[in-house]
């Protein structure tokens, strides 16, 4: 799914009205790490490196052994979807980051999707058991004529494809363009 500047900029407007007015990216990646402690506490799932990889080749994704971390601790769906997705939101929102073709396009919006989600599991202190398992994928939208950036993510619900422009969440399964995914980045 394409950006669509209209329904993302009234989804900022309303998760901006939900934030107290004074908050500033630290304030904000501090209150998304104290949600992800508390959404992770108790006993966490974590995945190693193999069954990361043994998981998306049984999904039909080739995927060389790149893959960085040892381990991977699985975040709550409804985290990732939820106060994740609306932090994000407002991240982006915060710093006025709108799509343009020429410099803000779809991989950057995935590799920001990405690198946040890392950056609060550190602050969330979830980095000592390992990393979120969240790669940035390319996509050929052969029917589209284009090449596509998205995000994919492992839930304790199993693997997504997230669209991180409007927040759209779809099960790998399904996703339309699962036998197009040409790369896969951790």
């Amino acid at each position: 799914m394409r950006y669509q500047p209209t329904q993302l900029t009234q989804s900022y407007a309303l998760h901006q009205a939900e934030q107290p007015q004074n908050t500033t990216p630290a304030n904000s990646i501090q209150s998304n790490s104290t949600v992800l402690q508390s959404s992770t506490s108790g006993k966490k799932t974590v995945l190693s490196r193999t069954e990361v990889m043994s998981e998306l080749r049984h999904n039909g994704l080739l995927i060389s052994p790149t893959v960085n971390d040892h381990k991977y601790v699985i975040p709550q769906h409804s985290w990732v979807d939820g106060d994740y997705g609306r932090y994000f939101d407002s991240y982006i929102y915060y710093l006025g980051a709108e799509y343009n073709a020429e410099g803000m396009d779809c991989d950057n919006f995935a590799d920001f999707y990405r690198q946040n989600l890392i950056l609060a599991n550190l602050k969330a202190g979830g980095a000592r058991q390992g990393d979120v398992p969240c790669a940035t994928i390319v996509v050929n939208q052969k029917d589209k004529g284009i090449y596509h950036a998205l995000n994919l993510i492992r839930t304790n619900r199993g693997w997504y494809v997230v669209e991180p422009q409007d927040g759209t969440f779809t099960s790998l399964n399904t996703y339309r363009y699962l036998r197009n995914i040409t790369k896969v980045t951790f």
